[in-house]
């Protein structure tokens, strides 16, 4: 049986479970860059109710959840009531960060851990 996510969980860690890490991680960024207009601060937790095969993941502007989406379809959660539940991750990656992720799939930047923010 698979192991639940960490409560702490961020999109790096899940990286080793996706079927196309690079394109989930681009079109992940494409949702945050769209949402985050200018420079306003987004970041994006991920569900950790599931295993992480692919994990849903939340947009939140500060601490204020914007919008849930399908981790498969990178579509939004039309159906989602309260999305500031437990069931999203307590650290998060900034635009920036998860970026850097993007770059470092990619071979554009050096390999190492990705920074976590709470």
């Amino acid at each position: 049986m698979p192991t639940p996510l960490a409560m702490d969980a961020v999109l790096s860690d899940v990286v080793p479970l996706l079927r196309q890490p690079e394109e989930d991680v681009r079109r992940i960024l494409e949702t945050l860059g769209k949402l985050r207009e200018g420079s306003r601060d987004v970041v994006v937790r991920i569900g950790v109710t599931g295993t992480g095969k692919p994990p849903n993941y939340r947009i939140d502007l500060a601490d204020t959840p914007l919008m849930a989406f399908d981790g498969a379809t990178h579509r939004a959660l039309t159906g989602v009531k309260r999305i500031e539940t437990e069931a999203w991750s307590t650290a998060s990656m900034t635009y920036l960060e998860v970026r850097t992720m993007l770059g470092r799939l990619r071979g554009f930047v050096k390999k190492g851990p990705a920074p976590r923010h709470r």
